[in-house]
């Protein structure tokens, strides 16, 4: 299968690495066009030169697209598909790469009312930095790519997005809108959530401490470098599921509190046992960063 034209709405990590990742191979794609808002950042684009068209011109990015790629945090997407609606094809197919769904897969399908056709997808694949000077044509290759369907999707344009994600290497794999946002706020906003909270707690008392950091921290830690104001939408856009991934992570936490105070030995060895089992039954591979 071949796409004649693909729109990538959005210009940063996940948006020019799937840029890339077309261009790089050509027998996926024959058109590529990459918007941006900023001239800078198209000038950018351009200077890698990709053989791809890079502008800021929305209209000119998506008509004529039979894919269209909202690559962009999920509070900006509305509003840019509003302006680009009027251009799309009737026969278009818009997804987008968000990492909370249920609101989008909400929004969008309104906000098109029937001049495209909408599916929701997620790559779970990324890293702590940002913009397109990080992206990279490998980003998704053998990563898992979630796509929420729900009751109201065309077969068709489910089919064509999971062609696309396919063509590109991915892993698929599906969910509603609702269980994604509950299962990725436990595998993935949690955890980010968390190492941002261990980099607190280890700094109470002010950084020297972190000179003497080793491997362990920084691997826990890592995630926390993403970029906050991307994050805290992430976060606010899931609190739900958020909050009660959260409040498992309390429970534990008073467990092993309780272990300590009493000197179980026992209790917490059977619980790290546990724990290290479990991490080791993790496909290798990518995963959401």
């Amino acid at each position: 299968m071949k796409f004649s034209k693909v729109a990538i709405l959005g210009a940063g990590l996940l948006g020019g690495s799937i840029a890339r990742a077309l261009t790089a191979q050509k027998a996926i794609c024959g058109e590529v066009f990459l918007w941006a808002r900023r001239q800078e950042t198209v000038d950018e684009v351009d200077s890698a030169g990709l053989g791809l068209t890079a502008t800021t011109d929305l209209t000119l990015a998506v008509e004529d697209a039979e894919v269209v790629i909202l690559a962009m945090t999920i509070g900006s997407m509305g509003g840019v598909l509003a302006k680009a609606k009027p251009a799309l094809s009737p026969f278009a197919v818009v997804t987008d790469v968000g990492s909370v769904k249920e609101p989008v897969c909400l929004e969008m399908p309104e906000i098109l009312d029937g001049a495209a056709h909408f599916v929701g997808s997620h790559p779970m694949a990324g890293s702590e930095q940002s913009g397109f000077a990080h992206s990279r044509a490998d980003l998704l290759e053998s990563a898992v790519c979630i796509v929420t369907p729900d009751q109201t999707t065309d077969p068709a344009a489910l089919d064509t997005v999971r062609d696309f994600w396919k063509l590109l290497g991915m892993r698929l794999l599906e969910l509603s809108p609702e269980k994604h946002d509950q299962i990725v706020g436990q595998v993935s906003h949690l955890p980010h959530l968390t190492a941002a909270c261990l980099v607190h707690a280890a700094t109470t008392a002010g950084e020297e401490g972190l000179k003497y950091s080793g491997g362990g921290f920084r691997d826990s830690t890592r995630v926390a470098e993403g970029p906050s104001a991307m994050w805290a939408e992430i976060l606010l856009g899931n609190r739900r599921a958020v909050l009660d991934s959260l409040e498992g992570m309390e429970k534990e936490i008073q467990k092993v509190s309780r272990w300590l105070e009493n000197e179980d030995k026992d209790a917490l060895q059977t619980y790290l046992e546990q724990a290290r089992v479990t991490r080791s039954k993790l496909r290798p591979g990518k995963g959401h960063e």
